[in-house]
């Protein structure tokens, strides 16, 4: 509708080939999965033991605030601060607590996330090419979404740019030894 267009035409056959190469670009050994999952959980005990201390130091911090705001319930009880002073400072405190709990929340979160989202980001790296050869055309699309940012046909090759940490599983240093 727009006039000639100059770009090179390439067959849905051949193109589904050139993306499948890309999938395989990714692709990990179940051995090599095995080993870095238990890197990762040495890792993880240390990323473990980081957020509990993190947790540990502001579940004390929130002890003290908490002894702070009962004091000064009794000094107004007792009339030693006013009223003005008693409402800044439970407010004040108060808000320190509420930000001090959501780093709590945060830490544990943490705790958390970190080791899972290893372990699914190599295991969709371990059987990514497979899923690709098994899948439809619209769980091969959300499969490509997942794994690249931006594709470019020249008329011979496809070029892709990877979404991070695939990005490093097919252009990494290690991908030859991964791959053989």
């Amino acid at each position: 509708a727009r006039g000639d267009c100059d770009q090179q035409l390439i067959r849905e056959d051949r193109l589904e080939d050139l993306l499948g190469e890309l999938v395989q670009d990714v692709q990990i050994d179940c051995e090599v999965v095995e080993w870095v999952i238990e890197a990762l959980k040495e890792s993880h005990k240390e990323e473990r033991a980081y957020h509990d201390d993190q947790i540990e130091r502001l579940l004390s911090e929130i002890r003290r605030l908490q002894e702070r705001l009962d004091r000064a319930y009794e000094d107004h009880v007792e009339g030693d601060i006013s009223e003005e002073q008693w409402r800044r400072l439970t407010k004040k405190w108060r808000k320190e607590r509420g930000v001090l709990l959501r780093s709590v929340e945060q830490h544990e979160r943490a705790n958390d996330f970190y080791l899972d989202a290893g372990v699914k980001l190599l295991s969709l790296a371990e059987r990514a090419y497979g899923l690709w050869l098994k899948q439809s055309q619209e769980e091969r699309r959300k499969l490509l979404d997942i794994l690249l940012l931006n594709c470019t046909f020249d008329g011979e090759s496809l070029r892709a740019t990877y979404r991070k940490p695939f990005c490093w599983l097919a252009e990494g240093s290690l991908h030859t030894i991964w791959r053989g």
